[in-house]
């Protein structure tokens, strides 16, 4: 559910509202049967009538509801039901407390009309009541059309009583289960909410971070780019120059390795980014290593590669690309000088298990779980070098898009190795 669809206190308050009108449709139907076999049993047969004449109202009220508007049907039960109780009156005479059953009618009013149409659930009570104010008046001059023994009116007014007690209780009991399961429904939502406010603070502060990198961490190599070149024009020996080249290259390498994790991020985040799995050989990661050791040698580290062959995987080529050259890149950053990073692909049972290891600095248990969790987090390499903590975060992303985790084994002090596993194509 997104936040857009997220209903309203109005909406929720009268959906209420309109449940509760369908339950007391069917508290009105049943007590309509209850009382109509009743007064036939008593040979009341007027009053069995006009209780069974509820029946087909609380049918025409349900249609109204399903096929009109719940407020049309709100309001023609309301009638239907008080010109039903009027007629008992009239004929049975006020002292068999037949009005009684306007108590329930008032309170099922206050409660069906919610939300936004708490004004017109006031507005009917209280026509309602002008209404019964005008049948008490009334009734004191209206003779009943039966006469009943003291014994029988003893009965009538027990059961009237009864029965307005009964309806008023089986209202309550429904508004509290009903409350209960809405009230259940508002934590979910408020769940909900929680967890897409959680979302967007970590995308506004992926942001920060972002602008901060893009004003800063770029702008200023490129900077220290345009001075080196600069400084290239003017008579230096050979010796600077190709020093001063070395270090504008390395620079401008890992300005665009920022800048294509950058760009990969905002895909990922903007829901835009597919994986487009193709077979892919183990011939073909190897070439794919190759490719990005040539372009991240240095003489800070030395690699160490074994790729077992004849094996294949279906994968996104670049996703891949891109998870190996930020974990090699992470590698050789936290490295010693002279310092080892083993890459090692290798299949067994089904599945090709891909490894990166080093033997620096490594990582307390903080940051491992950090990491794991998909957040943030960087830190100065062994030669102060820069990270900005996008990079891990996207090998996550992109390895948990192929229905697999990135697992991490480091020991501060000794050294850190990344692995993944991905399951071989048409294996047994």
């Amino acid at each position: 559910m997104h936040i857009d669809e997220l209903p309203d206190s109005d909406n929720l308050l009268v959906q209420k509202g309109n449940q509760l009108h369908l339950a007391i449709l069917i508290i009105v139907a049943a007590f309509a049967v209850a009382y109509s076999l009743l007064h036939w049993a008593n040979n009341n047969l007027h009053q069995a009538l006009a209780s069974a004449l509820l029946i087909p109202t609380t049918l025409i009220a349900y249609a109204l509801y399903r096929w009109v508007n719940p407020t049309f049907s709100k309001i023609f039960n309301l009638i239907a039901v008080s010109a039903v109780i009027s007629e008992m009156a009239f004929h049975a005479g006020q002292n068999t407390f037949v009005l009684v059953f306007f108590a329930p009618v008032l309170v099922s009013t206050l409660i069906v009309f919610q939300g936004r149409q708490t004004k017109l659930g006031y507005v009917l009570v209280g026509l309602t009541l002008i209404y019964l104010t005008g049948l008490l008046i009334l009734g004191k001059d209206i003779r009943s059309v039966r006469v009943y023994t003291e014994a029988e009116l003893e009965l009538e007014q027990g059961i009237n009583l009864l029965g307005a007690l009964i309806v008023i209780v089986t209202e309550v009991i429904y508004i509290l289960f009903l409350g209960n399961k809405f009230q259940a429904e508002l934590i979910e939502i408020q769940k909900e909410l929680w967890e897409k406010n959680l979302e967007v603070r970590t995308t506004m502060e992926t942001r920060d971070k972002i602008i901060s990198v893009m004003s800063h961490d770029i702008r200023s190599p490129l900077h220290l780019s345009q001075s080196g070149l600069s400084y290239l024009e003017e008579e230096e020996t050979e010796e600077e120059k190709k020093h001063i080249i070395r270090e504008l290259s390395i620079r401008i390498g890992g300005i665009l390795k920022l800048v294509d994790n950058l760009l990969l991020w905002s895909r990922s985040q903007s829901q835009n980014l597919q994986v487009n799995k193709t077979q892919i050989s183990s011939e073909n990661v190897e070439q794919m290593i190759d490719g990005i050791l040539v372009l991240q040698a240095n003489d800070k580290v030395n690699f160490e590669k074994r790729i077992e062959h004849a094996w294949i995987i279906e994968a996104d080529k670049n996703m891949l690309e891109a998870i190996f050259r930020n974990l090699i890149s992470n590698a050789i950053k936290f490295s010693a000088d002279q310092g080892v990073v083993e890459i090692r692909a290798q299949s067994e049972n089904g599945i090709a298990t891909f490894s990166i290891r080093d033997n620096g600095i490594g990582m307390s248990p903080e940051i491992v779980e950090k990491i794991r969790q998909g957040m943030g987090y960087t830190t100065l390499g062994t030669k102060k070098e820069k990270g900005y903590g996008i990079g891990l975060r996207l090998v996550c992303e992109f390895i948990k898009l192929h229905q697999s985790k990135l697992e991490i084994d480091s020991t501060p002090g000794k050294g850190t190795q990344f692995f993944f596993r991905f399951p071989l194509l048409n294996a047994a």
